[in-house]
């Protein structure tokens, strides 16, 4: 009796381990477009760290989320999660995200021109540094990160693009 209700607990325990599923993201249908569900434990800590997961937009890339979303400052925040099981598991004090505040701003560039960049671009932006044209006149170079390819884009003071566009 003792070794039915051993070999019973047994394959029990064995069952319980192996019906447990590593949780990665898929790809499935939402209507008549593809769509990606981003997966629980990234929305779980997404959700802890900084608010509604709705609020941010989401882009798989090759092993990782990236969302971005606007900060309680009006600043552009992109938050990249890894995707790999180990660090879907989780557990306390492990990194599964690193946070990026975006745009870079090389030189002094005063708050209204960033603001207007930001509106303008959007999560594109990636930094913005201030220059000087021949007529003494303040310019801002804005760098645009689209789809992994850098482009420049000069704005003069009153944040109208003058070339590049």
């Amino acid at each position: 009796m003792k070794k039915l209700i051993l070999t019973l607990v047994l394959f029990t325990a064995v069952y319980a381990v192996s019906a447990q599923e590593v949780v990665i993201y898929k790809a499935q249908a939402s209507g008549t477009n593809l769509a990606y569900s981003v997966p629980e434990p990234i929305k779980i800590k997404f959700l802890s760290s900084y608010g509604d997961p709705n609020i941010a937009t989401w882009q798989p890339m090759n092993g990782w989320w990236h969302a971005t979303y606007r900060n309680t400052d009006g600043n552009i925040t992109h938050v990249y999660y890894n995707t790999q099981p180990y660090y879907l598991v989780p557990v306390p004090d492990r990194m599964i995200e690193f946070k990026v505040a975006l745009p870079v701003t090389n030189t002094y560039v005063p708050d209204d021109v960033i603001q207007t960049a930001i509106n303008r671009y959007g999560g594109s932006l990636y930094s913005i540094t201030k220059l000087m044209t021949a007529d003494n006149q303040d310019a801002y170079q804005v760098s645009l990160l689209e789809n992994g390819i850098t482009r420049s884009v000069i704005m003069n003071h009153e944040s109208t693009a003058k070339a590049g566009e």
